[in-house]
């Protein structure tokens, strides 16, 4: 198991593109086998911002939109955490297939951001496919 105290890259991309203002830890189970030449890896992190709750009202502060995107702003009142799975079968000698998938949960809180964290995305997911030729 490794301990972290950064997210996947995906997780910034729904928090924003600075981890800046928050602190968290991974835990991971890598290289999960059960049957031969599949492989799993696991992971969990959770993530707590370090910012004053108070900013947001004394700014007059709002999340963006959705179709803004999040502003990386999580106070010591907002929280996030994901589940990460990645699978890697090997087909053939030089052919893999690696299938990702993630949940990313971001909790705003409602006194903090007074119902304006209702316009972002609460449950994220990704889905990812590719195949690795190695030569």
């Amino acid at each position: 198991m490794a301990v972290g105290i950064v997210f996947h890259e995906f997780t910034w991309k729904v928090l924003g593109h600075n981890p800046g203002g928050t602190i968290g830890m991974i835990a991971q189970v890598d290289k999960l086998s059960f049957i031969n030449d599949l492989s799993h890896v696991l992971r969990f992190g959770y993530c707590i911002g370090t910012n004053s709750p108070k900013m947001p009202r004394k700014a007059n502060m709002g999340y963006p939109t959705r179709t803004d995107g999040p502003n990386a702003y999580l106070t010591t009142t907002d929280t996030a955490w994901e589940l990460n799975l990645v699978t890697n079968y090997k087909i053939y000698e030089n052919l893999t297939i690696n299938l990702d998938a993630a949940y990313v949960r971001l909790n705003l809180d409602d006194d903090t951001w007074r119902g304006k964290q209702d316009a972002q995305w609460k449950d994220n997911y990704r889905i990812g496919l590719a195949f690795a030729y190695n030569f």
